[in-house]
């Protein structure tokens, strides 16, 4: 019982650090809109919230799995969100 529990925390760490990788990548293909954005829109404001609240995310990736995998599955939603703004 206690091999399988480690096993599913393994697998919930993994799960965490795909999530937070797709959502890395994300960021990084957003920052290219973002340094052609001028002015203060929608899309620059959410741009900045999010990764503003991703930075707060990393020192986090160590801690309680399935709440932090909640938060980077919210983070990532507002991520493809703002991809999905048209310019």
């Amino acid at each position: 019982a206690r091999r399988e529990r480690r096993d599913a925390e393994a697998d919930a760490r993994a799960e965490l650090a795909s999530v937070a990788a797709v959502l890395a990548q994300q960021i990084i293909d957003l920052d290219g809109r973002f340094a052609r954005e001028k002015g203060k829109t929608k899309f620059t404001r959410g741009y900045r919230r999010l990764v503003s609240d991703y930075a707060n995310l990393l020192p986090q990736l160590g801690g309680e799995t399935p709440a932090l995998r909640a938060r980077a599955d919210e983070l990532l939603a507002r991520a493809r969100k703002l991809a999905a703004q048209v310019p």
